[in-house]
């Protein structure tokens, strides 16, 4: 039931990480036409993002409640600081 729980979490994430990377994508085409760059650390939140939630999805498939909650954790911290930059 556990990991039942946190495949769920890891797919309702996953969707989440998807949606802020395509507005981070929309962003970065934009300041590119400018001559300009996404700001780093923006591009490593995303990147860690990403990570964390691999790594989660990892702990699922090896059957790791407590790792794939760990790394549910970093990855919705990850998702909220750029859900915030990008006014959600």
């Amino acid at each position: 039931a556990e990991i039942e729980q946190a495949q769920h979490e890891v797919d309702q994430l996953t969707s989440r990480a998807m949606a802020v990377s395509q507005s981070l994508d929309g962003i970065r085409r934009g300041q590119a036409a400018q001559g300009l760059g996404l700001r780093g650390d923006i591009a490593a939140s995303e990147q860690r993002m990403k990570a964390d939630l691999s790594s989660a999805q990892s702990a699922v498939d090896k059957q790791d409640a407590a790792g794939a909650k760990k790394y549910l954790g970093y990855a919705e911290a990850e998702a909220e600081k750029l859900e915030k930059f990008l006014g959600r």
